[in-house]
Parts: structure tokens; sequence; C-alpha cells
């Protein structure tokens, strides 16, 4: 879960679940500052790009967090 502090907008990319993820099967939400995604289990999801150079975000991750990153090159 990401949430803006301060009513920041910012964007978040996600792509489903899976082991075949490219950079085509990834979208772009773009979030208005009132309300913050809520991102499941195993769902895909790159870094929080804020519209403006400075944001504040609350994030909360569940009890077991893995790392897993994906080199598109």
């Amino acid at each position: 879960m990401f949430y803006q502090l301060h009513g920041e907008s910012f964007v978040v990319p996600v792509a489903l679940p899976g082991d075949d993820v490219t950079p085509e099967t990834f979208n772009s939400f773009r979030r208005d500052g009132k309300t913050g995604p809520y991102v499941h289990p195993g769902v895909w999801h790159g870094a929080v790009v804020p519209h403006a150079d400075h944001a504040e975000l609350f994030d909360r991750q569940g009890r077991v967090y893995a790392r897993v990153s994906v080199d598109f090159a």
C-alpha cells in the first residue's frame, strides 16, 4: 500500500503476477492525490514516481516481503 501524506499525485507501474513479465506487460496508473493504491501480493510494481519534485508517502508492506527484481536489459 502506498498513500500520499499531503495530497501529492504520482504514478505507479504495475503488472500481473507471473514469470513472463516484460516491459510491455506493465501499465502505469496515475493517482490524483486523494487515494493511494493497494498492491496485492505477487503483483509486480515499480517505483512510485511523484509528479512534483518532492512527495511524502506512507507505505505498508506485508509480514513477509521478498524483493524480486527484473533486469530487462
